[in-house]
């Protein structure tokens, strides 16, 4: 979309919409804010969605509580967290929270209630606050464990795995944190059965190898690096010079 057409959408005045033209003028926005977020314009993202949002409460004004709702607010929640804006995001995952748990209250175990404890548990690791970020993470990991009981190799299950490592690895407690690194990357090993060279199976040896190196087991900590580092020059083999390298 244009960026004349963009700034049309977001000169409309709430006023002067109808029934007609609202719910279009809306999911144009959220696309526009979708496509900035993608690119990494958040403060033109951040006008999309809350503009939006102005025309949500229009819309929905008898009913608040909906799906559409929740991931505006949950986007919100999104852009202010890549800004660092994390009292915002904050404020609005939590929102995203209190709707999706009305949303899905026949289905507490939603994937979209996951991922929204998992964003706030991250904004708190962003904060220093070990604690709390360990809280929202497991809650995070409890659900998505049964939302994904049939598939228990699944991607976000190892995702949640990291996260609740890197927090026991922060707060000093290495042996939790090892065995978590070790379980996400057993399940990777499985996700990527098909590509054993994928960059997240390197990330989860340099992770297994950090541990064994702070608990004084160089000789595993070496050998994880060094799988770590042959993955790597295979992923990044169009550009050696990578940092991750």
């Amino acid at each position: 979309m244009s960026s004349n057409k963009i700034e049309k959408l977001n000169s409309v005045e709430t006023d002067n919409l109808n029934n007609q033209n609202s719910h279009l003028i809306a999911s144009q926005l959220i696309d526009s804010g979708n496509d900035y977020l993608n690119k990494e314009d958040y403060n033109k993202a951040l006008e999309c969605y809350e503009k939006s949002y102005e025309i949500y409460k229009i819309i929905f004004s008898n009913n608040l509580n909906n799906l559409a709702i929740a991931i505006l607010f949950y986007n919100i929640g999104h852009v202010n967290d890549k800004k660092t804006n994390y009292e915002k995001a904050l404020e609005y995952y939590e929102k995203a929270f209190e709707v999706y748990k009305i949303v899905y209250a026949e289905n507490p175990n939603h994937p979209d209630i996951s991922d929204c404890l998992n964003n706030i548990g991250s904004v708190y690791d962003n904060k220093g606050d070990s604690n709390k970020a360990l809280e929202y993470y497991l809650k995070s990991y409890e659900i998505r464990k049964k939302a994904y009981v049939d598939d228990p190799n699944h991607a976000d299950i190892a995702v949640s795995l990291i996260n609740i490592g890197s927090v026991y690895d922060d707060k000093g407690e290495y042996d939790k944190a090892l065995e978590c690194f070790v379980k996400s990357y057993e399940i990777r090993r499985k996700v990527y059965a098909d590509n054993p060279n994928h960059p997240d199976i390197a990330d989860s040896l340099n992770n297994i190898g950090l541990i064994n190196n702070r608990i004084g087991n160089y000789d595993k900590a070496i050998e994880c690096f060094e799988k770590s580092y042959e993955i790597r020059k295979l992923v990044y083999i169009d550009n050696p010079n990578h940092p991750y390298i």
